[in-house]
């Protein structure tokens, strides 16, 4: 699974801790309703197994919802029991139930950043001789928040991540906040209109699918979805594709923009396409990225003059940028993630996703 961050801040460290840590708020999100403790127990849950793909044979169990920092906030613990170790740690939630942050909050006083700092080194349990450094405060895709760039450095190696900051400035999540979107509001974000798809438009169950085409698990994903998921359900799936290269993957862009030639070509041969350079990944790097997407494309049907100059004019990268900015929005941080019905749904897990499509028929009915 490739990610931006698999516990998004600081992966590395949080991996160390082998963490499992949320959190949310500010007052300006006190006007919606309070919900009750068993519902928001039941929504944070949800999200939680759904987007760090925990499988049912693991346990979810949130603790007493008590004070935080933030009035507006619960504390709470999570603990999730699996088959080889249980892990614990505390969380924050907002208590109308739609935020959700990785660490408690944790209150500012007159120097916010070094508070941060302070704070981070002994949540983390942060080695003596490592530096932790923040960006500046920026504006954010979760409302009432501000966030700063992370950047932890030690013996060499760097690691980065993003802390969220309410934005009085008055309390601190040290890791990502999440919004706990309905289904109608995700579907509402997503633009399924003029997408590369699989599948008729008038399906039951829409999958959309975020990926980037240098990821490995996403590389098993699409025949799964292509040659499983498909022929299983006929008509009844539909499955949009979104490109969302990843930083880190050096070849990935490159390959997101002749996904995007290829659909404004010859919508048809997309598939096969994805599909294609799914399966040569270990034969591309960054020095051969052009002759293989354009050999490929050609495998695939894809007039190769008119791919070539797409691709080095980059005339689908406004495509490309359009689903990053969707996917930035949606807070996908890792992929593949896909929406089912706009239910978030994370990973490869084959039973998983028959389930969920199955209780997203039902629900469709």
């Amino acid at each position: 699974m490739s990610k931006s961050g698999k516990w998004p801040v600081l992966a590395a460290v949080a991996i160390v801790l082998s963490g499992l840590f949320l959190r949310a708020e500010s007052n300006y999100h006190t006007r919606r309703i309070a919900l009750t403790e068993s519902a928001l127990r039941d929504k944070v849950i949800d999200f939680i197994r759904a987007k760090y793909a925990i499988p049912e044979t693991a346990s979810i169990t949130i603790g007493a919802l008590g004070s935080s920092q933030d009035p507006a906030y619960y504390e709470c613990m999570v603990t999730v029991v699996g088959p080889a170790k249980t892990t614990s740690r505390p969380i924050s939630v907002s208590k109308n139930g739609r935020y959700l942050g990785l660490t408690p909050m944790y209150y500012l006083g007159s120097n916010p950043s070094q508070d941060i700092v302070d704070d981070a080194r002994t949540l983390y349990r942060l080695p003596s001789g490592s530096s932790l450094s923040l960006g500046p405060f920026q504006g954010s895709v979760v409302p009432g928040f501000l966030q700063t760039n992370v950047t932890f450095e030690n013996s060499g190696t760097k690691q980065g991540g993003i802390f969220y900051v309410t934005a009085d400035k008055r309390y601190a999540v040290l890791g990502p906040v999440y919004i706990l979107r309905s289904s109608g509001e995700v579907e509402r974000i997503i633009n399924t209109h003029d997408q590369p798809c699989s599948g008729p438009h008038d399906a039951p169950v829409t999958i959309v699918e975020y990926a980037d085409l240098e990821c490995p698990t996403c590389a098993r994903l699409q025949p799964f979805l292509e040659q499983q998921v498909l022929p299983k359900y006929g008509d009844k799936v539909r499955i949009i594709y979104k490109d969302f290269p990843l930083p880190m993957h050096p070849w990935s862009r490159k390959a997101a923009i002749a996904s995007q030639c290829a659909y404004q070509i010859d919508p048809s041969a997309v598939a096969a396409y994805r599909t294609s350079i799914f399966a040569h990944q270990d034969q591309i790097n960054f020095a051969n990225v052009r002759d293989q997407l354009l050999g490929l494309g050609e495998q695939a049907g894809i007039n190769r003059l008119k791919l070539a100059a797409c691709l080095d004019s980059e005339a689908s990268l406004p495509r490309v940028e359009a689903d990053l900015q969707e996917g930035n929005r949606l807070q996908v941080d890792s992929t593949p993630t896909c929406f089912i019905n706009g239910q978030i749904f994370v990973g490869l897990e084959p039973a998983e996703y028959y389930k969920a499509i199955d209780t997203a028929l039902k629900d469709a009915r």
